[in-house]
């Protein structure tokens, strides 16, 4: 079972991670990322990145959806991580599952802007953002499980 979904640009890393996994009690992470699916170090790097005794698979997108829709988790407590708001928009519109998506890093670039702490969304990411929103999704901006947290259809 999904219990949450994250975008991160980051995807994993330290303090982030594990506060996500603590506060769900995740015992395995889906990392759906086309480009780092296709990266040996990258995947390497996210393996160490990951808490002792919880799971990993780092998947194309289009893979990630289909071992998801077709029960692979079911028995796990699964926290979904993405790295763009394109791959968020994919997995909203094809996994059911996913109602809800944590924004917690999308990282500042040429054209974006400020949406919260650590959220900088450009034009193109606003567009995929309201087709989440579309599609039923809620989007909340949230860093840790600690931290305040804005729905992003309040601000948009």
């Amino acid at each position: 079972m999904i219990k949450l979904t994250r975008l991160d640009y980051r995807l994993l890393h330290g303090q982030v991670v594990f506060a996500w996994t603590r506060n769900f009690g995740i015992d395995f992470i889906v990392v759906a990322d086309d480009e780092t699916a296709g990266d040996d170090f990258k995947k390497m790097s996210l393996s160490l990145a990951k808490p002792a005794g919880v799971g990993l698979e780092i998947l194309p997108t289009k893979e990630a959806i289909r071992l998801i829709n077709g029960g692979r988790y079911v028995r796990k407590t699964v926290l979904l991580v993405c790295g763009n708001t394109k791959e968020a928009l994919e997995l909203c519109q094809q996994v059911d599952e996913v109602k809800l998506i944590n924004y917690g890093n999308i990282a500042e670039k040429e054209g974006s802007k400020k949406y919260d702490l650590s959220v900088f969304l450009t034009p193109e990411e606003v567009e995929d953002t309201k087709k989440i929103l579309e599609a039923g999704v809620d989007i909340e901006m949230q860093q840790l499980p600690t931290t305040t947290c804005t729905k992003i259809k309040d601000i948009l």
